[in-house]
């Protein structure tokens, strides 16, 4: 057991560092966009590793842990420092830092304590037990991807890319075992906490309040109770957060010039040649320069393109989260994005998230199988079942009630801060044309509350 544990920690700790010191010297940007770059990477590599493996049907703990060290050293060789044509962000300021620091490690040491409580339960969760340990355990047996049929249960789980289940899998192969991967949603549980305290930096909060933000998000009961559930929900958030930040990260521009609003063109006034100044923000004295977390449209499309690919490589109702990404389709245009970033980005998804859809279509002639495709009231693609909404979605008063007695939710006095908060958040509506982040923030939420009601054929 010794042993496994070695060779567990030399694996990640390889591909979490080397992914670390590709985002420094490739990507560039603060700490806080750099840690949401290393755990895209560090999913990326689990990701490419269980699947080819999978695929070519060598998967086996020695060969995963061979193709990883090897995808490390690659990371390690193409992570030549980038000559920076423009100017970089500034570094944050010591007190910011601890701040953050300090934030992290209350939210490393809440998590960690409940891991420590639930350290000897079994698994419990019904989607858990019943599919996404089983499939990544047939696949470690079998030494293939292959299809887990679930039995006397929902057959979509059948069918429905498992992203989920390969970084379960990532976790079991070492340990032979389900021992780590129980918890396997504490990765992009802190992957959230940094894309949240990112976005809230750009989106205008100091370096503290942002950190504040952060942890009540990550520690909010939705997210926190799914520490313990061996399930995928949080990297469906993890990598949607990622792919807004990715369309929304400005490009590098002149270092003479003023930054500008997350995405938003800039005013005659920040065109002009000028010097950097230092500005008063919130109590915290900033420096105005090029970019916060700037960089080229490549980098960029890469980013987004590897999200959105994971976020829809997770399971089909990921799919449902792609009309809150319209929200800030202005924003790559906005920070210099040809027509071929976009084909870069589209490219990346389809290899990525493709090959699940594809499979079912050679298999079923339906990529969604096994429900029916329909649009506009003409049947696409016919499946064994038609999904409705859920009766217990009907009217405000259900709605509400699901969100606030029913899987997990809130407790009432903080739905009530977070509805005065959003209100509050309106007086800024005068932005909505230009500032992509803030349509995210003030839009996002009632669009994606709104798609959840109308479609969802579960009330959880």
């Amino acid at each position: 057991m010794e042993l496994r544990l070695l060779a567990a920690l030399v694996v990640n700790a390889a591909v979490l560092l080397f992914a670390h010191r590709f985002a420094l010297r490739r990507l560039g940007g603060e700490l806080i966009s750099r840690a949401v770059d290393t755990f895209l990477i560090y999913y990326l590599v689990q990701y490419i590793v269980i699947g080819a493996l999978g695929m070519a049907g060598v998967l086996a703990p020695a060969t995963i842990g061979a193709a990883a060290l090897l995808i490390s050293a690659l990371l390690w060789t193409v992570a030549k420092p980038r000559r920076p044509k423009f100017v970089t962000a500034p570094p944050l300021q010591l007190r910011d830092s601890l701040f953050i620091g300090a934030g992290f490690l209350f939210v490393l040491g809440f998590v960690g304590a409940v891991v420590h409580y639930y350290r000897l339960t079994v698994p419990l969760a019904n989607d858990a037990i019943i599919y996404h340990i089983p499939a990544a355990g047939q696949w470690l047996r079998t030494g293939r991807l292959g299809l887990f049929e679930t039995w006397f249960f929902n057959p979509a789980n059948t069918y429905s890319p498992l992203a989920g289940s390969i970084f379960i899998a990532w976790l079991m192969a070492p340990f032979r075992s389900d021992i780590a991967a129980r918890f396997v949603e504490v990765g992009p549980l802190l992957m959230i906490f940094w894309a949240m305290l990112d976005l809230s930096r750009r989106i205008g909060a100091s370096a503290r309040i942002a950190t504040l933000i952060a942890a009540a998000a990550v520690l909010a009961r939705p997210f926190i109770s799914h520490v313990n559930l061996a399930k995928d929900d949080l990297f469906v958030a993890a990598f949607f957060l990622a792919a807004v930040t990715a369309l929304t990260t400005r490009r590098e521009t002149n270092p003479n010039s003023r930054r500008t609003t997350s995405a938003g063109p800039p005013t005659a006034r920040e065109s002009a040649p000028q010097q950097d100044a230092p500005r008063e923000r919130g109590g915290e004295k900033i420096l105005l320069t090029a970019r916060e977390s700037g960089s080229s449209p490549f980098w960029s499309s890469l980013r987004a393109g590897v999200a959105i690919g994971l976020m829809l490589a997770t399971k089909y109702t990921a799919l449902m989260t792609l009309p809150l990404l319209l929200l800030v389709i202005d924003a790559p245009f906005r920070a210099g994005w040809r027509w071929r970033h976009f084909m870069i980005s589209a490219a990346i998804v389809a290899l990525l998230a493709g090959p699940w859809y594809l499979r079912n279509l050679l298999i079923t002639g339906n990529p969604l199988y096994p429900t029916d495709v329909s649009f506009a009231g003409v049947r696409i693609f016919d499946g064994m079942m038609t999904v409705t909404r859920s009766d217990r979605l009907v009217g405000l008063r259900a709605g509400w009630d699901v969100m606030t007695t029913g899987y997990y939710p809130m407790p009432m006095l903080g739905m009530v801060v977070l509805l005065v908060g959003w209100s509050f958040a309106w007086r800024h509506a005068r932005r909505l044309e230009t500032d992509a982040l803030l349509r995210v923030v003030l839009i996002g939420g009632p669009l994606g509350i709104a798609i959840f009601l109308l479609t969802s054929p579960y009330a959880e």
